[in-house]
Formats: structure tokens, C-alpha cells, sequence
């Protein structure tokens, strides 16, 4: 058998701190190369969700007045700035169980039918799209993009002499899942944004309470502040004017977008 001598153990791990340091560098690099990528870029770069089943949309045409009065939700956290048309996004209420919302590469933003059923204000779920939204808008997801690609084409080509792409990579990016620093930043976005939209703050940190203490609502936290740094930084947002944004009548049809 085999072994390797001293000589081409030390040249493993000079190789081996030469990709860490290289890697670490581009990590520090990340949250600039991904604020200066084209969108257009992005957008071509969504093609990756294709073919994944769990993506499946509900039908709007069947639920035409549920579908006009979530764009109503819409609406009122976006477009809120004139930096928003920059970052064009679409949001698409999907089937399945999970409580969760997620944003993707190139504007795309889902949100699960559990999630719709869960909430109970369209306050709650501006909140949350409003939260999705500044991921899409601070780059957050590019930024994830960046550190997978990296990461995965780093260690095959180290390891094993090839650049392919691992196919389960498209279904990690689908389903990233941020840092804290990042769940920070968009969620100090969204209350900005729920502030300037006119929208009642107190929904955002309702639904959240409620996600801390129910069993049926984790899947949502992630890696989410903790909900005493949630209702601090709330605290700087509240008071500002408000409006509601439809009846709970008027709600109890959003939630039927799916059935």
C-alpha cells in the first residue's frame, strides 16, 4: 500500500490553507460582489427553481377575488420607494403544509398556503412580505448564491480535480437559509417599510410572538433574531400614523386563495 511521505503531506496542507485563505478572503468579498451583480444577471440565474416540484403555485383564476385582495397586501409594502422598481419582485401563494415564506433569485417570493392559513391579519402578512422582500432587495440572496458556489466548486475541485456542480445545489438555494446579521438587516428594513406603507407595526411583532410560543409556527423563525431583539427594535417603529388595509370579512377571502 501506498503512503504518502512527509513531502506531499505538507504540500496537502499548504494547498489546503491556500484555498481556506482564498475562500475566507471572497467570503469577506460577498456582500459587495452580490450588491454590484446585474439584475438581469439574477434573473437569469431564477431558471434554477425549474423543474422543482415542490413549487406549485395556486390557482388565481379560480380564486380571482382572494387573488385581487392579497395584491391589495401587496401593494402596500411594495413598491413603496423609487429604489423599488430597481429590484422588480413577484410573489405567488404555493401549496403545502409549511409555515414558512421564502424569497429567491430574481424576485421571486412564496409564500406557503400554511403560512396564509396561520396568519390572521393582513397586518401579520405584510409583515412578513415586507421582510422577504428586503432580503430580495439588500441582495441577500445573491449573497447566498455567491457562498454556495464558492463552497461547492471550491472543495470538488480541490478534492477531487472537477468544477461540476453537485444537481442537489438548485434545491439548497431554494431553501437557504440566512444569517442572523441578515434576518436582522431585512427585518429592520420591513418595519421601515410597513412604517412608510402606513402599515401597523404591531402585526409584524404579533405574528412572531405567536411563531415563538406555537408549536405549528417554528418552521418560520430559522435563524430569526430572538424575539426579545424583535420587539426592541419594533419599539423604534410604533406610533407612527396607520390605516388598516382591508376588513377581516375581506380577509377571511385572502385566506381562501388555495382551497
Amino acid at each position: 500500500m501506498d503512503r504518502a511521505g512527509p513531502g506531499s503531506k505538507i504540500k496537502g496542507l499548504v494547498w489546503l490553507a491556500v484555498a481556506l485563505c482564498v475562500g475566507g478572503g471572497a467570503a469577506l468579498g460577498v456582500p459587495f460582489a452580490a450588491r454590484h451583480v446585474p439584475w438581469s444577471v439574477e434573473k437569469r440565474l431564477a431558471v434554477l427553481q425549474n423543474g422543482l416540484p415542490q413549487i406549485r403555485v395556486c390557482d388565481e383564476g379560480a380564486h380571482k377575488d382572494a387573488a385581487a385582495l392579497f395584491e391589495k397586501v401587496v401593494r402596500r409594502v411594495y413598491p413603496v420607494y423609487p429604489s423599488d422598481r430597481e429590484f422588480p419582485v413577484r410573489i405567488k401563494v404555493i401549496r403545502g403544509t409549511t409555515v414558512n415564506a421564502f424569497a429567491f433569485l430574481g424576485g421571486e417570493i412564496f409564500v406557503y398556503e400554511g403560512l396564509l392559513k396561520e396568519t390572521e391579519s393582513a397586518e401579520e402578512l405584510a409583515g412578513i412580505l415586507a421582510h422577504e422582500i428586503e432580503h430580495v432587495k439588500r441582495r441577500h440572496i445573491m449573497q447566498g448564491v455567491f457562498v454556495r458556489l464558492m463552497t461547492a466548486g471550491a472543495v470538488k475541485f480541490i478534492f477531487s480535480g472537477t468544477g461540476a456542480m453537485d444537481p442537489k445545489l438548485a434545491g439548497m438555494l431554494l431553501h437557504m437559509r440566512f444569517s442572523r446579521e441578515q434576518e436582522r438587516e431585512a427585518d429592520e428594513g420591513a418595519l421601515r417599510r410597513l412604517r412608510d406603507g402606513r402599515v401597523d407595526v404591531a402585526g409584524f411583532q404579533h405574528f412572531f410572538e405567536r411563531a415563538e410560543s406555537s408549536a405549528a409556527l417554528p418552521t418560520i423563525l430559522s435563524d430569526h433574531p430572538a424575539n426579545d431583539a424583535r420587539a426592541q427594535l419594533v419599539a423604534r417603529f410604533r406610533g407612527a400614523p396607520a390605516e388598516p388595509i382591508m376588513s377581516k370579512s375581506e380577509w377571511a377571502v385572502v385566506k381562501t386563495m388555495c382551497r
